[in-house]
């Protein structure tokens, strides 16, 4: 055999070896050099309210190509209302890996209607295997002006469930807490 035919059959056999080696390297953590490991695809569902931070933090992740091994992880933002979710995952045409609803009442919505049809919670809220919220973000109580200026006189600066309760449940409303008596009973509303 020539001297050039035995480096190019050397290097054949250098090249092939490579190929089954990082086949078999690649191979255990199930990706090979033709067939590499599939993306890591995480789906966030999020209320409206959320898009303008949410975004731009997602936008960021997945800019910087993160792996989990040979795997990429890339993340999935999808803007949908509470209500079409809830619908959506209680029908099984919608199975998101996180869903960020406006409101905890839209996870227990959701267990509410889940468990008429399965007799099991589907989010877990304790014990072992209960879930904890990612964020949570503060209640903000709101009020005209004058009317603020009657209840926190009233209950002494403080704005909190328990001064919502009472004022809501007062029998004479705003004339009970020093306001006018025109403005009838205290109302509680929530978006």
């Amino acid at each position: 055999m020539r001297r050039s035919n035995l480096i190019i059959f050397i290097l054949f056999l250098l090249v092939a070896a490579g190929v089954v080696g990082a086949q078999f390297v690649l191979g255990r953590t199930g990706s090979t050099i033709l067939n590499p490991a599939a993306p890591i695809n995480i789906s966030i569902l999020y209320s409206s309210e959320l898009s303008e931070w949410l975004k731009a933090e997602i936008d960021g992740f997945n800019a910087q190509n993160r792996k989990v091994g040979e795997r990429p992880v890339r993340v999935d933002l999808q803007k949908m209302e509470d209500g079409d979710v809830l619908s959506g995952v209680v029908a099984g045409t919608i199975t998101p890996t996180v869903w960020i609803p406006a409101s905890t009442t839209w996870v227990n919505l959701l267990n509410n209607q889940w468990s008429g049809k399965h007799q099991t919670d589907l989010i877990l809220r304790s014990g072992e295997y209960g879930t904890t919220p990612l964020a949570l973000t503060p209640m903000v109580f709101v009020m005209y002006k004058e009317r603020a200026d009657a209840f926190t006189k009233h209950f002494g600066g403080v704005v909190d469930w328990k001064e919502i309760q009472q004022a809501v449940t007062a029998k004479g409303g705003w004339k009970d807490l020093g306001g006018d008596p025109d403005w009838g009973h205290v109302k509680y509303g929530q978006t």
